[in-house]
Protein backbone atom coordinates (compact mmCIF):
# COMPACT_ATOMS: atom_id res chain seq x y z
CA UNK A 1 0.00 0.00 0.00
CA UNK A 2 2.91 2.34 0.74
CA UNK A 3 4.13 1.93 -2.85
CA UNK A 4 0.64 2.68 -4.21
CA UNK A 5 0.39 5.83 -2.08
CA UNK A 6 3.84 7.03 -3.24
CA UNK A 7 2.84 6.47 -6.85
CA UNK A 8 -0.32 8.54 -6.33
CA UNK A 9 1.73 11.38 -4.83
CA UNK A 10 4.24 11.18 -7.68
CA UNK A 11 1.45 11.37 -10.27
CA UNK A 12 -0.07 14.41 -8.56
CA UNK A 13 3.35 16.11 -8.64
CA UNK A 14 3.76 15.31 -12.33
CA UNK A 15 0.34 16.79 -13.11
CA UNK A 16 1.13 19.91 -11.11
CA UNK A 17 4.56 20.40 -12.69
CA UNK A 18 3.19 19.67 -16.15
CA UNK A 19 0.57 22.40 -15.83
CA UNK A 20 1.88 25.71 -17.25
CA UNK A 21 2.52 28.43 -14.67
CA UNK A 22 1.62 31.58 -16.56
CA UNK A 23 2.97 34.96 -15.55
CA UNK A 24 -0.06 36.99 -14.53
CA UNK A 25 -0.64 39.89 -16.92
CA UNK A 26 -3.05 41.88 -14.74
CA UNK A 27 -2.81 43.45 -11.30
CA UNK A 28 -5.42 42.77 -8.62
CA UNK A 29 -7.59 40.70 -10.93
CA UNK A 30 -9.42 39.18 -7.98
CA UNK A 31 -9.85 42.53 -6.16
CA UNK A 32 -8.39 40.93 -3.04
CA UNK A 33 -6.94 44.28 -1.97
CA UNK A 34 -10.54 45.12 -1.06
CA UNK A 35 -10.62 47.94 -3.58
CA UNK A 36 -10.04 48.68 -7.30
CA UNK A 37 -6.25 49.14 -7.10
CA UNK A 38 -4.62 48.63 -10.51
CA UNK A 39 -7.82 49.32 -12.43
CA UNK A 40 -9.00 52.46 -14.19
CA UNK A 41 -12.59 53.49 -13.48
CA UNK A 42 -14.35 55.63 -16.07
CA UNK A 43 -17.85 57.10 -16.11
CA UNK A 44 -20.07 58.12 -18.96
CA UNK A 45 -23.55 58.93 -20.20
CA UNK A 46 -25.54 56.28 -22.06
CA UNK A 47 -26.59 57.53 -25.47
CA UNK A 48 -30.23 57.27 -26.52
CA UNK A 49 -31.12 55.01 -29.44
CA UNK A 50 -27.78 53.20 -29.56
CA UNK A 51 -25.76 50.72 -27.51
CA UNK A 52 -23.02 53.30 -27.08
CA UNK A 53 -21.68 55.49 -24.27
CA UNK A 54 -20.25 59.00 -24.20
CA UNK A 55 -17.27 58.30 -21.94
CA UNK A 56 -15.57 60.87 -19.77
CA UNK A 57 -18.85 62.54 -18.82
CA UNK A 58 -20.12 61.71 -15.36
CA UNK A 59 -23.90 62.13 -15.53
CA UNK A 60 -25.51 63.52 -13.50
CA UNK A 61 -23.17 65.49 -11.25
CA UNK A 62 -23.02 62.87 -8.48
CA UNK A 63 -21.06 60.59 -10.79
CA UNK A 64 -21.48 56.85 -11.23
CA UNK A 65 -20.72 54.24 -8.57
CA UNK A 66 -17.94 51.66 -8.62
CA UNK A 67 -16.82 49.61 -5.63
CA UNK A 68 -16.45 46.12 -4.21
CA UNK A 69 -18.54 43.41 -2.56
CA UNK A 70 -17.21 41.50 0.45
CA UNK A 71 -17.34 37.81 1.31
CA UNK A 72 -20.75 38.25 2.97
CA UNK A 73 -22.24 39.48 -0.30
CA UNK A 74 -22.73 42.98 1.10
CA UNK A 75 -21.57 46.12 -0.70
CA UNK A 76 -18.36 47.33 0.93
CA UNK A 77 -17.81 50.65 -0.85
CA UNK A 78 -19.29 53.18 -3.23
CA UNK A 79 -22.41 51.60 -4.71
CA UNK A 80 -25.76 52.73 -3.29
CA UNK A 81 -27.47 50.14 -1.12
CA UNK A 82 -30.75 49.47 0.62
CA UNK A 83 -31.21 48.62 4.31
CA UNK A 84 -29.76 45.15 3.81
CA UNK A 85 -26.52 46.60 2.36
CA UNK A 86 -27.36 44.99 -0.98
CA UNK A 87 -27.59 47.00 -4.21
CA UNK A 88 -30.88 48.91 -4.27
CA UNK A 89 -33.79 46.62 -5.17
CA UNK A 90 -31.76 43.41 -5.05
CA UNK A 91 -33.20 40.74 -2.76
CA UNK A 92 -30.89 37.80 -3.54
CA UNK A 93 -27.35 37.84 -2.12
CA UNK A 94 -24.58 37.52 -4.71
CA UNK A 95 -21.28 36.31 -3.21
CA UNK A 96 -17.79 36.96 -4.64
CA UNK A 97 -16.95 34.40 -7.29
CA UNK A 98 -13.30 34.06 -6.24
CA UNK A 99 -11.78 34.87 -2.86
CA UNK A 100 -13.16 37.50 -0.49
CA UNK A 101 -13.96 40.41 -2.82
CA UNK A 102 -15.26 41.22 -6.28
CA UNK A 103 -15.91 44.44 -8.18
CA UNK A 104 -19.35 46.02 -8.56
CA UNK A 105 -20.10 48.60 -11.25
CA UNK A 106 -23.18 50.87 -11.34
CA UNK A 107 -26.52 50.20 -9.62
CA UNK A 108 -30.16 49.49 -10.45
CA UNK A 109 -31.22 53.15 -10.57
CA UNK A 110 -31.47 54.69 -14.02
CA UNK A 111 -30.52 58.19 -15.25
CA UNK A 112 -28.25 57.29 -18.19
CA UNK A 113 -25.34 56.05 -16.04
CA UNK A 114 -22.53 53.97 -17.50
CA UNK A 115 -19.53 52.69 -15.54
CA UNK A 116 -16.39 51.09 -16.95
CA UNK A 117 -13.42 49.19 -15.53
CA UNK A 118 -10.28 48.75 -17.64
CA UNK A 119 -6.68 47.61 -17.34
CA UNK A 120 -3.91 47.26 -19.90
CA UNK A 121 -1.58 44.30 -19.35
CA UNK A 122 2.14 44.34 -19.11
CA UNK A 123 3.91 43.45 -22.36
CA UNK A 124 3.21 39.91 -23.51
CA UNK A 125 6.30 37.70 -23.71
CA UNK A 126 7.26 34.97 -26.13
CA UNK A 127 6.70 32.48 -23.31
CA UNK A 128 3.11 33.73 -22.84
CA UNK A 129 2.46 33.08 -26.53
CA UNK A 130 4.16 29.67 -26.41
CA UNK A 131 1.99 28.73 -23.46
CA UNK A 132 -1.12 29.62 -25.45
CA UNK A 133 -2.23 31.90 -22.62
CA UNK A 134 -5.93 32.64 -22.22
CA UNK A 135 -7.59 35.62 -20.56
CA UNK A 136 -10.41 34.81 -18.11
CA UNK A 137 -13.15 37.02 -16.71
CA UNK A 138 -15.74 35.80 -14.23
CA UNK A 139 -18.70 38.10 -14.81
CA UNK A 140 -22.21 38.64 -13.56
CA UNK A 141 -24.77 41.11 -14.89
CA UNK A 142 -27.92 42.46 -13.24
CA UNK A 143 -30.07 44.18 -15.87
CA UNK A 144 -33.45 45.85 -15.35
CA UNK A 145 -35.87 44.93 -18.14
CA UNK A 146 -37.94 47.96 -19.30
CA UNK A 147 -40.54 45.97 -21.25
CA UNK A 148 -41.92 44.51 -18.00
CA UNK A 149 -43.85 47.79 -17.62
CA UNK A 150 -42.95 50.05 -20.56
CA UNK A 151 -43.12 48.80 -24.12
CA UNK A 152 -41.92 52.13 -25.57
CA UNK A 153 -38.28 51.02 -25.41
CA UNK A 154 -36.62 49.89 -28.62
CA UNK A 155 -33.90 47.19 -28.55
CA UNK A 156 -31.29 49.91 -29.01
CA UNK A 157 -32.33 51.45 -25.69
CA UNK A 158 -32.20 48.39 -23.42
CA UNK A 159 -29.69 48.35 -20.53
CA UNK A 160 -26.65 46.28 -21.48
CA UNK A 161 -23.37 44.76 -20.29
CA UNK A 162 -20.23 44.41 -22.44
CA UNK A 163 -16.70 42.97 -22.31
CA UNK A 164 -14.17 44.13 -24.92
CA UNK A 165 -10.68 42.78 -25.59
CA UNK A 166 -8.23 45.24 -27.17
CA UNK A 167 -4.87 44.53 -28.79
CA UNK A 168 -2.54 47.53 -28.56
CA UNK A 169 -5.60 49.75 -28.20
CA UNK A 170 -7.71 48.25 -31.01
CA UNK A 171 -10.81 46.16 -30.25
CA UNK A 172 -10.51 42.55 -31.41
CA UNK A 173 -13.26 40.74 -29.50
CA UNK A 174 -16.58 41.61 -27.82
CA UNK A 175 -19.13 39.94 -25.57
CA UNK A 176 -22.44 41.81 -25.09
CA UNK A 177 -25.86 41.12 -23.58
CA UNK A 178 -28.90 43.38 -23.16
CA UNK A 179 -31.73 43.18 -20.64
CA UNK A 180 -34.41 41.90 -23.01
CA UNK A 181 -32.27 39.01 -24.24
CA UNK A 182 -31.49 38.30 -20.60
CA UNK A 183 -35.17 38.21 -19.65
CA UNK A 184 -36.23 35.88 -22.47
CA UNK A 185 -33.18 33.63 -21.89
CA UNK A 186 -34.34 32.64 -18.42
CA UNK A 187 -32.03 34.74 -16.28
CA UNK A 188 -32.86 34.70 -12.55
CA UNK A 189 -35.18 37.28 -10.99
CA UNK A 190 -33.16 38.76 -8.09
CA UNK A 191 -35.36 41.73 -7.19
CA UNK A 192 -37.28 44.74 -8.48
CA UNK A 193 -36.11 48.24 -9.29
CA UNK A 194 -38.40 51.10 -8.25
CA UNK A 195 -36.91 54.46 -9.15
CA UNK A 196 -38.30 57.81 -10.31
CA UNK A 197 -41.77 56.37 -11.11
CA UNK A 198 -40.18 53.55 -13.10
CA UNK A 199 -40.01 49.90 -12.17
CA UNK A 200 -38.75 46.66 -13.61
CA UNK A 201 -37.51 43.18 -12.73
CA UNK A 202 -33.77 42.84 -12.12
CA UNK A 203 -32.54 39.84 -14.13
CA UNK A 204 -29.22 38.22 -13.20
CA UNK A 205 -26.86 35.70 -14.72
CA UNK A 206 -23.15 34.93 -14.44
CA UNK A 207 -20.60 33.20 -16.60
CA UNK A 208 -16.94 32.95 -17.55
CA UNK A 209 -15.61 34.85 -20.56
CA UNK A 210 -12.50 33.32 -22.15
CA UNK A 211 -10.24 34.84 -24.80
CA UNK A 212 -7.35 32.87 -26.32
CA UNK A 213 -4.27 34.97 -27.16
CA UNK A 214 -3.42 32.54 -29.93
CA UNK A 215 -6.52 33.66 -31.86
CA UNK A 216 -5.42 37.30 -31.89
CA UNK A 217 -2.07 37.01 -33.66
CA UNK A 218 -0.19 38.45 -30.69
CA UNK A 219 3.60 38.79 -30.76
CA UNK A 220 6.08 39.54 -28.00
CA UNK A 221 5.75 43.14 -26.85
CA UNK A 222 2.03 43.45 -27.60
CA UNK A 223 -0.30 44.57 -24.84
CA UNK A 224 -3.82 43.42 -24.18
CA UNK A 225 -6.56 45.47 -22.55
CA UNK A 226 -9.65 44.16 -20.77
CA UNK A 227 -12.48 46.71 -20.96
CA UNK A 228 -15.71 45.90 -19.09
CA UNK A 229 -18.72 48.16 -18.68
CA UNK A 230 -22.43 48.33 -17.97
CA UNK A 231 -24.96 50.99 -19.02
CA UNK A 232 -28.48 52.06 -18.04
CA UNK A 233 -31.28 52.17 -20.60
CA UNK A 234 -31.16 54.78 -23.36
CA UNK A 235 -34.29 56.53 -22.09
CA UNK A 236 -32.81 56.93 -18.61
CA UNK A 237 -35.44 55.15 -16.53
CA UNK A 238 -33.99 51.67 -15.95
CA UNK A 239 -30.64 50.67 -14.52
CA UNK A 240 -27.99 47.99 -14.85
CA UNK A 241 -25.00 46.83 -12.84
CA UNK A 242 -22.24 44.26 -13.13
CA UNK A 243 -20.13 41.97 -10.94
CA UNK A 244 -16.53 41.18 -11.98
CA UNK A 245 -13.95 38.80 -10.51
CA UNK A 246 -11.13 36.36 -11.32
CA UNK A 247 -9.67 38.44 -14.18
CA UNK A 248 -6.32 37.20 -15.48
CA UNK A 249 -4.42 34.43 -17.23
CA UNK A 250 -4.81 31.80 -14.52
CA UNK A 251 -8.22 30.17 -14.88
CA UNK A 252 -10.46 30.78 -11.85
CA UNK A 253 -13.35 28.51 -10.95
CA UNK A 254 -16.48 29.65 -12.81
CA UNK A 255 -19.04 31.63 -10.79
CA UNK A 256 -21.23 28.60 -10.18
CA UNK A 257 -18.25 26.82 -8.63
CA UNK A 258 -18.33 23.75 -10.88
CA UNK A 259 -14.90 22.03 -10.63
CA UNK A 260 -12.93 21.75 -13.85
CA UNK A 261 -12.03 18.20 -15.05
CA UNK A 262 -8.41 18.64 -13.94
CA UNK A 263 -9.53 19.68 -10.48
CA UNK A 264 -11.87 16.69 -10.26
CA UNK A 265 -8.94 14.41 -11.16
CA UNK A 266 -6.77 15.80 -8.39
CA UNK A 267 -9.62 15.57 -5.90
CA UNK A 268 -10.22 11.96 -6.88
CA UNK A 269 -6.54 11.10 -6.54
CA UNK A 270 -6.49 12.77 -3.15
CA UNK A 271 -9.42 10.64 -2.01
CA UNK A 272 -7.65 7.53 -3.25
CA UNK A 273 -4.59 8.49 -1.21
CA UNK A 274 -6.65 9.16 1.91
CA UNK A 275 -8.39 5.81 1.52
CA UNK A 276 -5.00 4.11 1.22
CA UNK A 277 -3.71 5.74 4.38
CA UNK A 278 -6.90 4.76 6.25
CA UNK A 279 -6.55 1.11 5.20
CA UNK A 280 -2.89 1.15 6.18
CA UNK A 281 -3.67 2.32 9.70
CA UNK A 282 -6.44 -0.28 10.04
CA UNK A 283 -3.99 -3.04 9.10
Amino acid sequence: MKKVFLKVLLFICIVAVGSPAFAELFQNGGFETGDLTGWTVDYGKRNAGAETVNWGTAYPSEGNPAGVIGSDGKVATAVRTDNLSLPVGQTSTILPYVGSYMALLNDSNGNFHATRLTQQSSAITAQDIADNTKIYVDWGAALVEPTNNNTAHSPSDYPFFEIDILKNGSKIDTFKINSHNAAVSGWANIGTMNWDNNSGIIYYEDGQFVYDLASGGFIAGDKITVDMFVADCGLGGHGAYAFLDGIGTVQPPPPHGVPEPGTMLLVGLGLVGVAGIKRRFRS
